[in-house]
């Protein structure tokens, strides 16, 4: 009897590590976009600063300032809803996000970013780095992948 609620405990585990690992990776997603809504405002910015310079010119042009009012309005409205963006993302992954910094220990931390979501390294690599085999960053893996599961869904 004791085999089969070990078996059922493995089955239940290896469903929950799969579901860790694609939120993870879909994490992962969302951080890249984070990173490109980022770009995008330091790009809009920097436009404005170009559009504001002109502003300071006392020659009447055609069209007047209204129409450079109305574009310095219109980016910054692109950019608060660029990092409204932003924020609804890290909302939307905070517990997961403190799931993973609450790792006690350091080299899980790094395999859970490294491999689940940046996919930068492998685990042959990280064993390396580590000092570890290549099955003992597996287990260490699974081992944060279970704990995660557990301070986000209990």
């Amino acid at each position: 009897m004791e085999k089969h609620i070990k078996d059922l405990k493995k089955i239940k585990d290896k469903k929950r590590i799969a579901d860790t690992k694609a939120t993870l990776r879909e994490y992962g997603e969302c951080l890249k976009k984070i990173d490109e809504l980022r770009l995008e405002i330091a790009i809009k910015r920097d436009g404005i600063q170009g559009v504001g310079s002109g502003l300071a010119n006392t020659n009447p042009s055609k069209g007047g300032g209204s129409s450079q009012e109305s574009k310095i309005c219109k980016v910054m409205d692109d950019i608060h809803s660029r990092e409204k963006l932003i924020k609804d993302i890290k909302g939307e992954y905070k517990d997961l996000d403190w799931a993973i910094k609450s790792l006690d220990d350091p080299k899980m931390i790094g395999i859970v970013f490294r491999i689940w979501i940046y996919g930068t390294s492998t685990m042959r690599l990280l064993g390396a780095e580590y000092g570890l085999s290549k099955s003992a960053i597996w287990k260490k893996s699974d081992l944060a992948l279970l704990r995660i599961y557990k301070m986000i869904h209990e």
